[in-house]
């Protein structure tokens, strides 16, 4: 479990990050080239209180979890994004469905890739 006070988190293949359910805030997950994976809860959604860790060249994917999609959060995504060091990789932006709030979970695969668990609680925001 992961808190926003919580520094990055180094996670590995099988491994599940899982936090308590957000609010303003959201969870940060990112997949290097090198294997390395890591996750942040990231207080507030502010990409400043982001490990600099988030910021390499070789991420290959990240996943972005937050509460209802709102245009704050959809600017944070794009910061995060279109940051000039990871700018390659790939971002799937989840926001939680007004109704329903579960905790999120996502699980690195076996393969490297990452995936959020239960879905169907969020939809996946296209900007």
């Amino acid at each position: 479990f992961l808190s926003e006070r919580d520094p990055a988190q180094l996670l590995h293949y099988g491994d599940e990050v899982q936090v308590t359910p957000l609010n303003s805030c959201c969870l940060i997950v990112v997949a290097y080239d090198s294997g390395d994976v890591y996750a942040q809860h990231c207080a507030g959604s502010d990409l400043s209180n982001l490990n600099n860790l988030f910021f390499r060249s070789d991420a290959l994917e990240a996943i972005m979890v937050s509460g209802p999609e709102s245009e704050y959060q959809v600017n944070q995504a794009h910061q995060f994004q279109l940051h000039p060091r990871i700018r390659s990789a790939v971002l799937h932006y989840y926001a939680y469905n007004w109704e329903n709030y579960p905790m999120p979970v996502v699980k690195v695969e076996s393969t490297g890739k990452l995936t959020l668990e239960s879905e169907e609680f969020y939809h996946l925001v296209c900007y």
